[in-house]
């Protein structure tokens, strides 16, 4: 079985294991997450099932715009979308880079400097977020303020050239907004 880490291609993930997992009567159905709201009551649960195929549905999705050893900017608030993406990168042989979504408006100096850094640091090919976070970003790209900071500057001019993958989650897992015809990739 091949290991998916590029970053450590001697080192066993637990990818390997999730559908092994899955498939055991014993452990299928079984919770391997639970994300607890912490202003309400309710709680979402995924199973080790769930999990793994919801995985393998995202990983495939994903190496549609991107090639294993990329690396993909993960803008999914804390949650369990992020898991499953995380998780999906993993079997796809992609180094994800998990962040907070900082406000698209990008109005904090902390947020631009935090973003850049991470933007230079890890080069990544591509970024996945929800479809309306991805429209204020480019919207933002295109015109980053009247006052455009060198900073702001930057920002635009790093998060521009990213692939942008637009994902939401509904009750059966995670769609992505694209679609392949006749070879050719297209974004919905």
């Amino acid at each position: 079985m091949e290991n998916y880490d590029p970053l450590f291609p001697d080192q066993p993930v637990v990818d390997l294991y999730l559908p092994v997992w899955a498939s055991l009567p014993s452990t299928a159905l079984k919770p391997v997450f639970i994300w607890a709201d912490a202003g309400a009551n309710e709680r979402d649960t995924l199973t080790y099932s769930q999990l793994n195929s919801c995985v393998t549905g995202i990983a495939s999705n994903l190496l549609l715009p991107l090639q294993k050893g990329d690396t993909l900017l993960i803008l999914c608030a804390p949650g369990l979308q992020l898991v499953q993406v995380i998780f999906g990168c993993q079997r796809a042989g992609l180094v994800g880079v998990p962040v907070i979504p900082p406000d698209p408006s990008f109005s904090s100096p902390q947020q631009q400097q935090h973003l850049i850094r991470v933007l230079r640091q890890t080069k990544p090919k591509a970024a996945v977020a929800d479809r309306e976070y991805i429209s204020l970003v480019r919207a933002y790209c295109e015109f980053p303020g009247a006052s455009t900071s060198q900073e702001r500057r930057m920002l635009a001019t790093l998060l521009a050239p990213l692939k942008w993958i637009p994902i939401e989650t509904n009750a059966v897992g995670i769609n992505f907004d694209f679609t392949i015809i006749n070879g050719i990739l297209f974004y919905n």
